[in-house]
């Protein structure tokens, strides 16, 4: 399963920033420019893929990237997230955030982590039961071999 979450807000203040910016004084404002436009590459979106082994999400072209074990997993809920909590990668000491827009996540409880992996998705509870589903799935190839 795939599912894409495009970061709105962040190409629009981003693009918004650019045309100011390169209004202002176009010359001087060239490496501004490059670095908006690194980070535009770097956040406009951010895929999640789940296998029957991994959850992997992945942000914009591809640089930064996570992968985690289905088997790491110990629960998987739908969460709303503050609006302080902010687009990016964020780290509290309750949980750490990947996400590019909106407010719904998912939340992973890992085996023996005492802080959590928030995802943003905008499918949250669609992406949460295949998580689940694929959760229950192992368990239950994992009691079979024994």
């Amino acid at each position: 399963m795939k599912v894409s979450q495009i970061g709105t807000s962040t190409l629009i203040t981003l693009v918004a920033a650019a045309l100011v910016i390169g209004w202002l004084d176009a010359t001087a404002a060239k490496p501004i420019l490059a670095l908006l436009g690194i980070i535009l590459l770097l956040f406009y979106k951010l895929d999640v893929y789940v296998t029957r082994q991994h959850i992997k999400f992945v942000f914009g072209i591809g640089l930064i990237q996570r992968s985690i074990s289905l088997d790491q997993v110990v629960g998987v809920k739908v969460v709303r997230n503050s609006i302080w909590s902010g687009w990016g990668i964020r780290v509290s000491s309750a949980f750490t955030l990947y996400t590019v827009a909106g407010l719904d996540a998912i939340e992973l409880t890992l085996k023996g982590k005492v802080r959590t992996i928030r995802i943003g998705t905008n499918v949250p509870e669609l992406l949460s039961a295949y998580i689940n589903q694929q959760l229950a799935l192992m368990r239950a190839n994992q009691d079979e071999a024994r």
